[in-house]
C-alpha cells in the first residue's frame, strides 16, 4: 500500500487545507449557514442499545469539500504484526460465527461463548471480590507445562487494549452483575455493526477518526483532548489513551519504511469539572490548538442531584459555544474590566470541538 501521504487525496487535502482551513471562522460558518448542525452531526442508534448517541461535529474546521477529502482519504486498517482484529468476536452478542485462522472463536470449545458461560456461572457466585485471592504459580514461570497453559488460556488475537471484553473482564462482572455486563458488550457490539456496515460519510467512528488525522497531519496538533462531563467516566480518557496511543503510536509502515507524517496525537483527559480549573486555561487562550470531544449522558445517574445535572449539562453547551466564539476586547470591557486587563481576559475563540451526546433511555 502507498504511504498515505503520497496519495493524491493528501495533496488535495493540503491545497485544500491552504486555501480553505487556514483562515476557516467557525461563528462564521454558523453565521452563513443555518443548516450547518444538521448537514455535520450523526446519530447512532440500535435495537441493542437503550439510548441513542449524537455526534455534534459541526463545530470543527470542516466544510462539504473537506468531508468528501477526508473520505477518499479513508483506507483500511491493521496492515502489521500479521493478526487479524478479531476483538469484536469478544462481545459477539449475537453469536454468529467469526473465524480466526479458520476457526470459530465464538462457537468451538473453549471459545467465546464457552468462557461467557463460565463467566456468568462464576459472577452469580455470592464470592467477595475483596477477600478472594487468585494465584498463578511458578518458580520461574518458564517450566513448559505453566507457559503451555498460560498461552493456551490466553486468547492471542485479543490485544491489551480490548481485554476488558475478553475473561479479564470477569472482575467487571463480578462487580457489576453478568446482566449489566452483558449490556457492556451489546453496546459495543451494536457499535462494532455500526462500523462494519455504514457508509463512511455516516460512519462515526471513521469520521472522528478522520478528524484526528485532519488535525494532527494538516493542522499540526501534537494533542487531542477527551473531557468527559460525568465522574463516572473520569478514568475513559485514561483508557482511551491506552486505546489510541498504543494503536497509532508506530513510526513504521507496513512495507518496513519510515513514516513520514504524524501516526496520532497525545490524548488526555480529565472530568470537564476538574479540567477548566486546570488545564482548560491553555485550551481558551493558549497558542496551541487542541482539538476537543466533549461527552455528557442526557440523564443522570444520580437522581438525587438532577438539578445539578442541568447545571453540567448548561456548562457542556456553554463550554462549546465560548470555544467557537470568543470573548472580543469589547465584551471584556463591557464587564468592567480595567483597560490594561483587557489583552489577558480576551479569548479568540475558533477552538474546535466535537460533542458527544448520550440520549435519555
Amino acid at each position: 500500500m502507498a504511504p498515505a501521504n503520497t496519495l493524491p487525496a493528501w495533496a488535495e487535502l493540503q491545497a485544500h487545507r491552504d486555501n480553505v482551513g487556514k483562515n476557516f471562522v467557525l461563528k462564521d460558518a454558523f453565521a452563513s449557514d443555518s443548516d450547518r448542525f444538521d448537514r455535520f452531526s450523526r446519530t447512532f442508534s440500535s435495537d441493542d442499545v437503550s439510548a441513542d448517541i449524537l455526534f455534534d461535529f459541526s463545530k470543527n474546521f470542516l466544510t462539504e469539500d473537506t468531508l468528501n477529502l477526508l473520505i477518499k482519504l479513508a483506507e483500511q486498517i491493521n496492515f502489521t504484526e500479521n493478526r487479524a482484529v478479531f476483538h469484536p468476536a469478544l462481545r459477539n452478542v449475537s453469536g454468529v460465527e467469526m473465524k480466526v485462522d479458520g476457526q470459530d472463536v465464538m462457537n468451538c470449545p473453549g471459545g467465546v461463548n464457552d468462557v461467557l458461560k463460565h463467566m456468568k456461572e462464576f459472577s452469580g457466585q455470592h464470592s467477595d471480590p475483596e477477600t478472594t485471592l487468585f494465584l498463578v504459580a511458578s518458580k520461574t514461570f518458564t517450566t513448559a507445562e505453566t507457559t503451555t497453559n498460560a498461552n493456551t488460556a490466553k486468547a492471542c488475537w485479543v490485544g491489551g487494549r480490548y481485554s476488558v471484553w475478553s475473561a479479564i473482564g470477569l472482575s467487571v462482572a463480578i462487580y457489576v452483575g453478568f446482566e449489566n455486563f452483558h449490556k457492556f458488550l451489546s453496546g459495543a457490539h451494536a457499535m462494532d455493526q455500526h462500523f462494519r456496515k455504514t457508509p463512511i460519510k455516516d460512519n462515526i467512528p471513521i469520521l472522528g477518526g478522520l478528524l484526528s488525522v485532519w488535525y494532527s497531519d494538516f493542522f499540526q496538533a501534537q494533542t487531542h483532548l477527551v473531557a468527559p462531563f460525568d465522574q463516572y467516566l473520569h478514568r475513559f480518557p485514561a483508557y482511551l489513551q491506552q486505546l489510541s496511543m498504543e494503536s497509532n503510536g508506530k513510526s513504521i509502515s507496513s512495507d518496513g519504511s519510515s513514516v513520514k507524517y504524524t501516526t496520532g496525537p497525545i490524548l488526555f483527559g480529565e472530568p470537564c469539572t476538574n479540567a477548566q480549573h486546570s488545564f482548560f486555561q491553555l485550551v481558551h487562550q493558549g497558542t496551541k490548538l487542541i482539538p476537543t470531544d466533549f461527552i455528557l449522558a442526557a440523564q443522570s445517574h444520580n437522581p438525587m442531584a438532577h438539578n445539578l445535572h442541568q447545571m453540567l449539562a448548561s456548562n457542556y453547551f456553554a463550554q462549546a459555544e465560548a470555544l467557537m466564539v470568543g470573548k472580543t476586547d469589547d465584551q471584556v470591557k463591557a464587564e468592567g474590566t480595567a483597560s490594561d486587563l483587557v489583552p489577558h481576559k480576551r479569548f479568540l475563540g475558533n477552538r474546535p470541538t466535537t460533542s458527544i451526546l448520550v440520549g435519555a433511555p
